[in-house]
Order: C-alpha cells, then structure tokens, then sequence
C-alpha cells in the first residue's frame, strides 16, 4: 500500500527555433528551423508548498528546454554543400551506438529474469540454465545488438545521409554575418506564433 505524502507537479514547454549554423565546409551562414521541448518537476512534500513546486516544475522544464535547444543538434545538411557538421555527425554515431547498448541491456535483462526464473536453473544451476539453447539465443541478440549498433556507428556514411534528406525550402534562412553573430551570442532565436 502506497500512503502518499505529497504532491508531484509537472511542466512541459514546447517552442520552435531557429538555429544558427556557419558551415564548417563551404562556410555559408544560415539558420534551421527546429522544434524542442522541455520537461520538468517540483516536489511539494506534504502538499506545503505547491505554489513553489509548481515554479520548480517551470524552472526545471526552462532549463531542461535551454540545455535541449543550445545541446541537442539536429541532423540537417547545408543547403549550399549538403554536408552534415561534424557535431551532428557525431551525434547521429552516438544515437546508433545508444540504439544497440539499449537493445543488448534490454535482452541481457531479459535473459537473466528468464534463465533465474526457469525450472532449468533450479535442476542444472543458473550459468549451465543460461546456456541451454533458448537462452543462448537472447545471448546472442544482446551481444547482436551491441556489436551492430557500433558497426552502424562506425560505418555512418554521413554524406550520403545528407544527400538523402536535402534540407526542406521554409526549413531554413539565409543569414548575413550581422544576422548570425546575434543569433549566434544566444545560440537560437524563438518564433513567435
């Protein structure tokens, strides 16, 4: 039985930007238009300070959409040479080297509550139950997954991906180096809506 001793507030903020890019290739000066949102909690113990858990939900949420906004870099190729920016490359590699760790804690996690869980482990003992053939083959999956999600990473042929999703017309704006230098000292500018 859960006896509760307070209340939870969330906040979500959601907003669009624009954010400004110098081309490290072919050094163009332009802006992409892109969507970020940010999440964040307040604790009010024994419902005492709900007002300030609120604000905490709200100042959580703006940091957590400020750190999303100047961190977390889209993949979007210049429209002048079609490259990626090494930043974005390496957090396409990083995504692919997270999809394949998240997929083989995934199946080990699974391998060990069904090996443990198992009448096999209690006749034969765990690590000779873990090895019978239904088991191994989650073995297999999660070291599968590990080793290709580094491979994808390794192998990213981010030029080709650029060249395979062309940015969208409306999608960015050319900048002048004044234009970029003040959107730039923030790191993005707001659209209003």
């Amino acid at each position: 039985m859960v006896i509760p001793y307070g209340s939870e507030f969330w906040s979500t903020l959601k907003v669009k930007a624009w954010i400004p890019i110098r081309c490290e290739h072919c050094s163009l000066t332009f802006a992409y238009l892109t969507s970020k949102k940010g999440e964040g909690s307040g604790d009010s113990t024994f419902w005492l300070d709900n007002r300030g858990a609120k604000e905490r939900a709200r100042r959580d949420a703006v940091k957590n959409l400020q750190h999303a906004l100047l961190k977390e870099h889209d993949s979007y190729p210049c429209p002048r040479c079609g490259k990626y920016q090494n930043l974005m490359v390496h957090q396409l590699r990083r995504k692919r080297r997270i999809a394949g760790i998240s997929v083989c804690v995934a199946s080990s996690i699974l391998w060990a509550i069904s090996t443990g869980s198992s009448t096999a482990a209690e006749k034969l003992g765990f690590w000779a139950a873990g090895t019978s053939l239904p088991y191994l083959l989650l073995a297999v999956v999660a070291a599968g997954a590990l080793v290709t999600g580094f491979a994808a990473a390794a192998t990213l042929d981010a030029d080709s991906r650029a060249r395979n999703n062309p940015p969208v017309p409306g999608s960015y704006s050319m900048l002048n180096e004044e234009e970029y230098r003040a959107i730039k000292d923030r790191g993005y500018r707001l659209v209003k809506e």
